[in-house]
């Protein structure tokens, strides 16, 4: 499922998504990363997560997830990150 993150709500349900699966898999947790809008002068703009079968599209004109946790779980050592145009 594809899901749209523009707001505080939608920041935190998709950390406690990502955490709560950390927590509850027996194997290791994969995130597919993928950045778009990082051109010279320009800040990143958008950041899709791929976890499960779930699909976030996050919009940073929005909101910044990495306030809300996604930074932590993007430093944890023990969850896999494969980034793509990062």
């Amino acid at each position: 499922m594809m899901r749209l993150v523009q707001s505080v709500d939608q920041a935190q349900y998709l950390v406690n998504s990502i955490n709560t699966l950390y927590e509850t898999l027996d194997t290791e947790l994969v995130l597919g990363v993928d950045c778009e809008g990082l051109i010279k002068g320009h800040p990143l703009s958008l950041i899709q997560i791929s976890v499960a079968d779930d699909v976030y599209v996050i919009d940073l004109y929005y909101v910044n997830p990495f306030e809300y946790g996604l930074k932590e779980i993007m430093e944890n050592p023990y969850i896999i990150k494969v980034f793509h145009d990062f």
